[in-house]
């Protein structure tokens, strides 16, 4: 009976670190994206880079 439980919360803990390494992961990743994305629009020019650029200003006003 005990081995089981220590089985199962091993098992568990695993499942919650890996979950929160998932997490850590995908975040990090979603920042370097935004960095990535504001450095692309910077760089841009013309009308799309334009658009984009008011697009994104008028969604900061929004929020």
């Amino acid at each position: 009976g005990s081995r089981v439980k220590e089985k199962i919360g091993v098992f568990v803990y695993s499942l919650f670190f890996l979950f929160f390494i998932y997490i850590f992961y995908f975040y990090s990743m979603r920042g370097i994206w935004d960095i990535w994305g504001k450095k692309m629009l910077e760089k841009s020019e013309g009308e799309n880079g334009k658009i984009e650029k008011s697009w994104g200003k008028k969604w900061m006003e929004k929020k």
